[in-house]
């Protein structure tokens, strides 16, 4: 027999006369919830014969089967609105399930309340908060959201098929409420306790049945706040009044939604919050402010003794036999009055009543972290070290490193600030100086003046020698000890070179070069010294053609 032939069939023994000139998709809807129609039959007449647990679970199961039906339904309403938009009746088989449909209702219902009872009586079934406890919970809150859901979705479709749905839109506007009501007192039963176990761990820290029970109260929360979010969502689309809840789930989870931009919504939290202030500055205004007193006066007698121990280190520094270079000695008296002002915070903020112990391993966590993720600066900080402890160079020494030559400015634990000649400023890395040679021009108090002058191979050498001994011997900044040298040093290709090396105090160095450079080709054409400059004899032969 056809398929078809043996659904019309089907459906004539089920809805009596209905018409069957149907869609295809609604016939066999309609089919489907017959067959469930059935197994909830069944199943009811063996939870009758039945009872304690195992009538309990039938419950369930019947509960579960009314839902899949409710389902069921809601597809074959839409299948039903299609067909009356495609031009098709469907007034008859309208009419032959509107009893079924509105029966369900009442089911549904049913299985609502006895999960909300279910949630009462589980501190009698389970240890409260334990995972047994949690599981269930957490059962029988989606099933009652589940059910929530399906009963709005029935009532709507009530309405699209012109049925008489004021009886069930008034249980559910009821029920929404109720279980709004119910879930927002749950939010502030379990707020409290959390609050209990917070303050509990203030003074218990230790405490790991405290740790676990908060935990626990902190999962149910979330359960709870997610419920309140699905019948506010109901409550919404059946035009019901959410305010005070959203209002609620908002301070509570700390979540900001599309809902916030609700103007009644903001005023409602905006009073909320004011009227929290006033009522907390009413109670706790006098001790906040002493407190703040208290607090910016800690600060200010550290930062007056930050600054007292940074002084009287700077002055036991320098009276001391300690060779310590500048930058180091900068570097111990900052760190020193910063950890001084820093001990004064955490005492302040003790005083505030901040747990300093969370804030001190917070910031160990973060440094490992953030010394992982930084691990560059880590080698500068390294490469600073080496530098403050090996004291190649000090502040102002001229130096020449990484390719850069200027003079030390400043340098921290990361980098180094070098003030070039031509008055350019040149922050280096401290890992660049400590990986390069470093030339420290000015280390030393004596330097030598290294210079070349060439004269002719026509000129006398005793005259020149003799002339360059008496430019030195002349100037006052050329040091007699260590003596000065000129010396012949290289017979070039176009001139014969004098190596000229006075020695002078470090600070006069650029003095004595130009000095002694001025006075050397003064000198020389004075005495009729000639200064070659680089030159070719060019040779030309002719030759006499025969």
């Amino acid at each position: 027999m056809p398929r078809l032939t043996w659904m019309i069939l089907l459906l004539g023994i089920s809805l009596g006369n209905v018409c069957l000139a149907q869609s295809q998709g609604t016939l066999e809807l309609i089919e489907k919830s017959e067959s469930l129609r059935s197994e909830i039959e069944q199943l009811r007449t063996e939870r009758d014969h039945l009872s304690g647990e195992s009538q309990s679970s039938l419950n369930i199961r019947l509960a579960e089967r009314h839902l899949r039906l409710l389902n069921v339904y809601d597809e074959l309403a839409l299948a039903l609105r299609e067909d009356r938009e495609a031009g098709l009746d469907v007034s008859q088989v309208t009419q032959q399930l509107a009893p079924k449909l509105l029966r369900l209702g009442p089911h549904i219902r049913r299985a609502i309340e006895q999960r909300q009872k279910a949630i009462d009586t589980l501190d009698g079934k389970f240890e409260p908060l334990s995972v047994e406890w949690l599981a269930a919970f957490r059962e029988h809150n989606q099933f009652i959201d589940t059910g929530l859901t399906a009963l709005s979705q029935h009532v709507e479709n009530l309405a699209d098929l012109s049925l008489n749905n004021k009886d069930s839109q008034e249980f559910l506007n009821q029920a929404l409420h109720q279980r709004a009501e119910i879930l927002a007192g749950q939010v502030s039963l379990t707020q409290r306790a959390i609050e209990n176990a917070t303050l509990h761990l203030e003074n218990r820290p230790d405490d790991a049945d405290t740790k676990a029970r908060k935990q626990a109260q902190d999962e149910k929360l979330a359960l709870i706040t997610n419920s309140l979010r699905v019948v506010i969502a109901l409550m919404r689309d059946n035009k019901l009044e959410t305010e005070r809840y959203q209002e609620l789930l908002i301070r509570t989870t700390g979540d900001i939604t599309a809902d916030i931009l609700d103007a009644n919504l903001i005023k409602r939290l905006a009073q909320a919050w004011l009227a929290d202030t006033v009522d907390f500055i009413k109670h706790n205004g006098a001790a906040v402010f002493f407190k703040l007193v208290v607090f910016f006066a800690i600060i200010g007698i550290f930062y007056l003794l930050s600054r007292w121990a940074s002084k009287l280190l700077h002055k036991s520094l320098r009276r001391s036999n300690v060779r310590m270079s500048s930058l180091m000695e900068d570097m111990l008296v900052k760190l020193t009055g910063r950890l001084v002002l820093f001990i004064g915070v955490l005492i302040g903020l003790g005083q505030l009543g901040v747990s300093v112990g969370p804030i001190l391993a917070g910031l160990g966590v973060a440094g490992f972290i953030v010394g992982f993720a930084l691990q560059d600066t880590l080698g500068n900080f390294a490469s600073g070290m080496m530098i403050l402890i090996y004291r190649p160079f000090d502040v102002d020494d001229v130096i020449e490193a990484a390719g850069i030559k200027g003079q030390v400015r400043s340098m921290n634990l990361v980098s180094t600030t070098i003030l070039t000649f031509d008055n350019q400023t040149l922050v280096v890395p401290n890992n660049k100086i400590w990986g390069d040679v470093i030339r420290n021009v000015t280390a030393q108090n004596q330097r030598r003046v290294d210079m070349v002058f060439g004269i002719g191979y026509q000129d006398d050498i005793d005259q020149a020698e003799k002339v360059l001994n008496s430019i030195l011997a002349d100037h006052d900044k050329v040091l007699s000890e260590p003596e000065p040298i000129v010396r012949l040093h290289t017979l070039n290709d176009s001139s014969v070179d004098f190596v000229v090396r006075p020695w002078v105090n470090t600070e006069d160095y650029w003095d004595v070069y130009w000095d002694v450079t001025r006075a050397v080709k003064k000198r020389f054409d004075a005495e009729g010294i000639s200064i070659p400059f680089p030159q070719r004899d060019v040779h030309i032969y002719q030759t006499t053609e025969k």
